[in-house]
């Protein structure tokens, strides 16, 4: 009776220590899979067995989404493709900004900076102007929507940013600026 009693939590135990020895780490830390398997213990019984005890995170259930009609479905599916589409460049478009911002700093004269603006901005186009030109005019108002929650910038600000670093550093100052 004892042994028959052992055999099934030790079978789930055999398959749970191999699932998770067989189970590849996550490509991306960052991406907000956490693994359901967090490791095991032993804990003795009331009649004096060792058992084991797998500890696993907690799983977040969401309530059934309801919709008043077709329509409103529709929109809210719509969106989740675009938001899964447009995220990864938004992050990488993010990234880069940064990355940019970070290094124009350490030119120390304004032509070095200007030109390295208009280099990083011609190869950019090339890269990503074939994969951006697919998009649609729904995605792209998303994709500059992200790009604002990544950055924590408006577009105007952006654009503000890197066309008074261009006119700052071609030496051209508006009316406004100078007084």
């Amino acid at each position: 009776m004892n042994v028959r009693r052992l055999i099934l939590p030790m079978t789930l135990a055999l398959c749970f220590a191999a699932q998770a020895r067989t189970a590849p780490a996550p490509d991306n830390p960052g991406s907000g899979r956490n693994p359901y398997y967090r490791g095991y213990y032993y804990k003795i019984d009331e009649d004096g067995d060792t058992v084991p005890v797998f500890a696993l995170t907690g799983i977040t259930v969401f309530p059934e989404l309801k919709f008043k009609n077709k329509k409103e479905e529709n929109f809210y599916w719509r969106t989740v493709r675009d938001v899964k589409l447009t995220l990864p460049y938004a992050k990488l478009i993010a990234e880069t900004l940064i990355e940019t911002y970070e290094y124009i700093e350490t030119f120390p004269t304004k032509k070095e900076r200007e030109d390295y603006l208009k280099q990083m901005e011609k190869s950019l186009f090339e890269q990503y102007k074939p994969i951006l030109k697919r998009f649609s005019r729904r995605q792209a108002r998303v994709l500059v929507k992200l790009i604002q929650r990544e950055t924590h910038q408006s577009s105007y600000d952006i654009i503000r940013a890197s066309s008074a670093r261009s006119a700052q550093a071609s030496g051209k100052v508006s009316a406004n600026s100078s007084a």
